[in-house]
């Protein structure tokens, strides 16, 4: 069965015919949109893990079961205490089912082996709040197998409601967006590589940012725009002094952009349209534009 992670923003089948034409949707087609719960696991570290590899360390992934739904993180490469920080969506989730989480050794020889595992009970998830840790058993059912971090979240599928919007709105663009799926299918782990080092890049610069308070960010923020306002200034002055060159330089650089953005155009679309980007980035964004009045407005019209 395929991960939920797969299904997160799923568009329409390229095999089913497609309906209706391009256009806004109507308020009797919102109104019969059935919006369903979605249950959100952050899977955000794990600690004191058993190695499991006799040679080297054990490159664990967690795998977690909810509802009729499966989905998985990354993997982590030789690491007993990874960090993850990775938020596994399940749609159609009942209030009273049991989530499964499953710590697993990722062997690129044998089959993959469970390092540790933990039940949530649905009065348990429900009623968390915030991270917390949760004991993992070994694979024999006694001994203990280091602790996994986990923060829940239950509400009103927002994604849910986007893609049944879009499937009505761009169904000519999603039945495309299947077909490039399709193309970038067996690229998908180096496309999901790509993610996780740009992510872990990012990392740092999110955590000073979050770490200043409001008055160090709008001073950084001054001098960053002090900066550029400078090097814009010197740059400008040679510029207008040699007026024939930057002319020359500028139809220049019209000609080489007619020719690269419908490269880079083409690109987007395709590295967009892969599902790793869709689950970790399209996804998130939408669920972002949701939290405003005016992404209600575009995307729900509300």
């Amino acid at each position: 069965a395929p991960s939920v992670s797969a299904l997160v923003l799923q568009l329409p089948n390229p095999l089913e015919p497609s309906h209706g034409s391009l256009g806004r949707v109507k308020q009797r087609e919102a109104a019969s949109v059935t919006i369903s719960k979605m249950l959100s696991i952050r899977v955000l570290q794990a600690r004191n893990l058993k190695n499991l590899d006799l040679v080297g360390t054990s490159d664990p992934y967690v795998k977690v079961r909810a509802g009729n739904s499966e989905a998985t993180t990354g993997v982590r490469e030789a690491s007993l205490n990874p960090t993850y920080n990775e938020a596994l969506e399940f749609e159609g989730v009942s209030a009273s089912d049991e989530v499964t989480v499953l710590v697993m050794d990722k062997d690129a020889v044998s089959s993959d082996k469970v390092m540790g595992s933990c039940r949530v009970a649905a009065s348990e998830w429900r009623v968390t709040k915030g991270a917390r840790w949760f004991s993992l058993v070994a694979a024999n059912g006694r001994t203990t197998a280091g602790e996994l971090q986990l923060a829940f979240s239950y509400s009103p599928a927002a994604t849910a409601v986007a893609d049944a919007k879009f499937r009505s709105i761009w169904r000519y663009v999603g039945v495309m967006a299947n077909r490039t799926a399709l193309f970038t299918r067996p690229y998908n782990a180096t496309i999901e590589k790509g993610l996780d080092r740009f992510c872990a890049l990012t990392v740092p610069i999110h955590d000073k940012i979050s770490s200043m308070s409001r008055t160090q960010f709008l001073l950084y923020l001054a001098a960053a725009l002090a900066a550029i306002s400078v090097v814009s200034m010197i740059i400008a002055i040679p510029a207008l002094i040699l007026f024939p060159l930057t002319f020359m330089l500028i139809v220049f650089s019209g000609f080489l952009g007619g020719i690269i953005a419908p490269i880079a155009l083409v690109a987007a679309w395709v590295l967009g349209c892969s599902n790793p980007v869709r689950v970790r980035v399209v996804t998130p964004f939408i669920s972002y534009l949701l939290s405003f009045d005016l992404g209600k407005k575009v995307f729900l019209e509300e």
